[in-house]
């Protein structure tokens, strides 16, 4: 598992792409990125949520059922599962500030499946750092979406700079059992 050391935490808080502040249906209905039919990946259920209600259909959504005021509301998760009822479902245990190799994965199966099947990965614990290796898996110029607590929504575009920044990211993170097969997922390797 790779674990992000609590130093640096506080990094990976900042927004890492273009930040389109607000919240809910009239910030997504703001993204450019979303009209140009790019792949899409989702992180986060609200993130996911407003996305789909939007109309668009993103290729990977990944949640945990959560937002940071807690539980979800139960009529916003069933709504989201009728929203992706024809995605395939991939369920995994991920625990805060980790990145393990369950995650990884799932999130391989669903890069692999562009272009054929919708994915949704459900997690157990929590999803935030999905985003990393998913700039590093997903093609060049697919786009990630994810919730910026408190501020708005972030797009992260995928370019050969963003996922330059992955492997000394890693480098930076605590390395635990088995994250030398999380990082050959990663980079491609099976």
């Amino acid at each position: 598992m790779l674990k992000l050391p609590e130093n640096l935490r506080g990094g990976f808080a900042k927004p890492h792409g273009v930040l389109y502040e607000g919240e809910g249906l009239d910030t997504i209905l703001k993204i450019e990125e979303l009209k140009e039919g790019k792949i899409v990946a989702c992180v986060g259920d609200l993130v996911s949520y407003y996305t789909l209600k939007a109309g668009y259909k993103p290729d990977i959504v990944i949640l945990d059922k959560k937002t940071i005021r807690g539980e979800l509301e139960e009529s916003i998760v069933k709504e989201l599962d009728e929203l992706t009822k024809d995605y395939d479902e991939i369920f995994v245990e991920n625990p805060q500030a980790t990145i393990t190799i369950d995650l990884v994965k799932a999130l391989d199966k669903a890069v692999k499946n562009l272009g054929k099947k919708k994915t949704k990965i459900v997690v157990f614990g929590e999803e935030d750092l999905a985003t990393m290796p998913l700039v590093y898996m997903l093609p060049l110029d697919s786009i990630i979406l994810y919730g910026q607590p408190k501020k708005g929504v972030v797009v992260i575009r995928i370019s050969e700079d963003k996922k330059l920044l992955i492997p000394s990211l890693i480098e930076r993170m605590e390395k635990v059992g088995n994250w030398k097969e999380i990082v050959s997922i990663m980079m491609g390797g099976d």
